[in-house]
């Protein structure tokens, strides 16, 4: 049987044989379909407002349902059909529409996507599972759709109570993304890549290996670039100051393992060097 291209356990959830029903966005009025099993679709919830749409299309009698969708063996569905690439380039799409609004967070998907992947192939990771943790790292921050926009937006340190209202975005990400990418590497990334590996991190507290490699991997890149990138309220760290940081921080918030990696990677030299 084919391996599913996400995860040992699924990817992108397999459409449903009983119903050509599909989920639709109501907060954004957008709509990226995956596309199974011949005429069988089903529309991705991004968002909490949702409902069903009649097979014929249109709104009219749309009723609020819980988002479940119907399991079938994933070897029914092509993974290679253009509605993935669809779906994964509109929410590649939301994301850097996300990060439009904030010209200091612009294009950090990317750069977090980019290193990662050195990370991981620095760890001798397989091709499949550096392209799963590009796809995790490209969707990471999209629970920051649920954030307040003063507080993503702050010109200024947050708050206790800010940090962990903006912290919430990897639940927030894990509710949007679950029915799609359940069990999967990219569901582990989206949730848990603000764990620390002392094991005082979020959203759960896991600690050391019970935090998915790829989220481990993930942490650091996104940790890199929030440093070296400029805030309102001050201006990216230097290179060397941000190679101290890691530094400081492997073993505590960062998996030893993954600093060693992250150091063997081209911008990772780059540091510490300077």
């Amino acid at each position: 049987a084919e391996t599913p291209p996400f995860g040992a356990s699924g990817g992108i959830s397999p459409c449903s044989r009983k119903s050509a029903e599909g989920v639709f966005l109501g907060a954004f009025s957008f709509f990226p379909p995956v596309v199974c099993l011949r005429a069988y679709m089903w529309y991705i919830p991004l968002a909490g407002t949702y409902g069903s749409v009649p097979p014929g299309g249109g709104s009219a009698g749309v009723a609020r349902m819980p988002w479940r969708f119907a399991e079938i063996p994933y070897d029914d569905c092509n993974r290679d059909i253009p509605g993935k690439d669809i779906f994964v380039n509109s929410i590649r799409a939301l994301t850097e529409a996300l990060e439009a609004k904030d010209p200091y967070t612009s294009g950090h998907s990317k750069r977090v996507t980019q290193l990662a992947a050195e990370i991981a192939k620095a760890l001798d990771l397989s091709a499949r599972d550096v392209a799963q943790i590009r796809l995790g790292s490209t969707l990471h921050d999209l629970g920051k759709i649920g954030v307040r926009e003063s507080v993503l937006h702050k010109n200024g340190p947050l708050t206790e109570d800010e940090y962990k209202h903006i912290m919430e975005h990897c639940l927030i990400g894990k509710k949007i993304l679950a029915p799609i990418f359940r069990g999967s590497v990219v569901l582990e990334i989206v949730t848990h890549h603000h764990e620390h590996y002392d094991g005082k991190g979020f959203p759960d507290g896991l600690a050391g290996m019970k935090i998915p490699l790829a989220a481990r991997i993930v942490a650091l890149a996104d940790a890199v670039d929030a440093m070296e990138s400029d805030r309102p309220y001050r201006p990216g760290l230097p290179l060397w100051k941000v190679a101290a940081e890691i530094r400081k921080a492997s073993g505590t918030q960062f998996d030893r393992q993954v600093v060693d990696a992250f150091f063997k990677t081209p911008h990772g030299i780059e540091l510490a060097a300077a």
